[in-house]
Parts: structure tokens; C-alpha cells; sequence
């Protein structure tokens, strides 16, 4: 078992002494070493609300919230822990484990600016909801499942982003975001909350547009779509259009299939 009281010591140039020394983890490379320890200095560590062997064990699967396989981190799941600080700089592309996996929602004393991240290549879910973050949309990674960022300062206009042929579900609601996403290659999407985001009237039509330009390619079953709270109300009547060619004319073809094509039908809640 190795330790050492400064992260000097390591190679990372810290000069950060740390009260009572700490354990390098030896069952996970230096990289996500650093990034674990940075996370935990730069949000306050000592005063979470649990931080079980974190630095004291040379096995980082040991630690609270920390997931290891294959020799290196697959999740860290810190959720409602009493982090606080601003994690701007946290080097998260160092981790690299398969189908990786983050939780830091609900934390409301987390903060930074999240637009400049580069997430690793291999994360397949990230949930910051209830952050104090701020900014715009990093690019998301082709393997991403699962983007939740609901109910933080994260704003922009999001109709460049791209959704994978991976993404499932997408929780944007009670963001600043506006924009309709592309969806030309999302085939699995199964859930996006776009609600309460002061949406136009036609931001909300071409989302619903956007989906059902799409109908025939979704997958999942049940999919389902919510566009309400402080969004505008979809324009024209709900009712069945040959073709549609309003908001509420592509939200009753999605919930109804009219014309019987056999599409998964939608369910979608949207302003009245």
C-alpha cells in the first residue's frame, strides 16, 4: 500500500498538502486516480454526507459511490451527497471504463460551466440534475444513453446537437435550453422531457415535427414526450391532418396513428 500527503508526490503538480496523507488506489489507472481525487478535493470531500474510505483504501472499489470492472472506474454514483464546489476543471474524460455511468444529481452546491468538458468516449449515462451548473451542452459521446440535466442553469440553443442512435432518454426540462434537437438517427429514444423551458410556439411545433417526421424509425414500444410547463401551446387544432401540417396536427397523428402506418405511438403531454 502506497501514500503520500501531497499530490506532488504523484506527478500531477497539486503541491496540495492533504491533512492526514492519502492512499493512491492501485486498482485503477493514475489518470481516473486524479480525477477521482480532484473531484473530492475541489467539492469538499471531508464534509460529504458519505465518504467511506475515499483516500484511505488502495482499492477504489471500495470507495463510496465508486464502481470498478475491468480495471478501471464504470460509475461513480455521489447523488445527494453534500458536494459543493465548482467542477469546471474536473478532468472527467479521463475515465475510460466500459459503459460508464455518473450520478452527481442533487447536489445543489455543485457549479461550473460544463460546455468546455470532453466526455469520455465510453459514457453511457450522466445525471447532473439538480446541479448548480451552468452553460451550454458539451458534445455528447455517440454511446451516451442517458442525458439528465434537468432542473439546472444550463441554457443555448441546442438544434446543432445531435441525438445518437444510442440515446434513450433525454431530460432537458426546466433548463434555459431552447432548439429542437436532431433526431434523424435516434432510433432507440424512448423519453425526452423538454418541458417548462419557455419554448416558442414553433420550437415546440418542430420539435413535435422533428418526431414525427421520424415515426416510422423509433423502436421502444411506448415512447414518450413531454413539452408542457411554461412552453407554448402547439399551434393549430388537435385533430387528424392529411398530412399534418400544425403542432397539435403532428401531436394527434403521434398519440393516434389515424392512418394505421404502425408506428410505436407516442404519449405526450404538452401545453393546452
Amino acid at each position: 500500500m502506497t501514500s503520500t500527503s501531497s499530490f506532488g508526490a504523484w506527478g500531477w503538480g497539486w503541491g496540495k498538502d492533504l491533512i492526514g496523507g492519502w492512499v493512491v488506489p492501485t486498482d485503477i489507472p493514475a489518470a481516473e486516480a486524479a480525477a477521482l481525487l480532484w473531484l473530492y478535493i475541489a467539492t469538499n470531500g471531508p464534509a460529504w454526507t458519505t465518504n467511506t474510505n475515499w483516500g484511505q483504501t488502495a482499492t477504489a472499489n471500495d470507495w463510496y459511490g465508486v464502481t470498478v470492472g475491468g480495471g478501471k472506474v464504470t460509475g461513480l454514483n455521489v447523488n445527494a451527497n453534500n458536494l459543493v464546489g465548482d467542477i469546471t476543471s474536473w478532468a472527467i474524460d479521463a475515465f475510460t471504463g466500459a459503459t460508464l455511468v455518473i450520478y452527481l444529481y442533487d447536489n445543489a452546491g455543485v457549479t461550473g460551466v460544463i460546455s468546455g468538458w470532453s466526455l469520455p468516449a465510453t459514457l453511457y449515462t450522466i445525471f447532473l440534475s439538480g446541479t448548480g451548473i451552468t452553460g451550454g451542452l458539451p458534445t455528447i459521446p455517440a454511446a451516451t444513453g442517458y442525458f439528465i440535466v434537468n432542473n439546472t442553469s444550463l441554457s443555448g440553443d441546442i438544434s446543432g446537437t445531435t441525438l445518437s442512435a444510442n440515446m434513450r432518454q433525454m431530460h432537458l426540462h426546466s433548463t434555459g435550453f431552447s432548439g429542437a434537437p436532431i433526431m434523424t438517427s435516434a432510433v432507440a429514444l424512448r423519453d425526452l422531457q423538454y418541458g417548462n423551458c419557455g419554448l416558442s410556439q414553433a420550437n415546440v411545433d418542430a420539435v413535435l415535427l422533428g418526431i414525427y417526421s421520424r415515426r416510422a424509425s423509433f423502436t421502444f414500444a411506448a415512447p414518450t414526450l413531454g413539452i408542457a410547463g411554461t412552453n407554448s401551446t402547439p399551434s393549430g387544432v388537435y385533430q387528424d391532418g392529411d398530412p399534418p401540417t400544425t403542432g397539435k396536427e403532428y401531436e394527434f397523428e403521434l398519440e393516434n396513428d389515424p392512418e394505421t402506418e404502425g408506428f410505436n405511438v407516442w404519449v405526450i403531454t404538452s401545453t393546452a
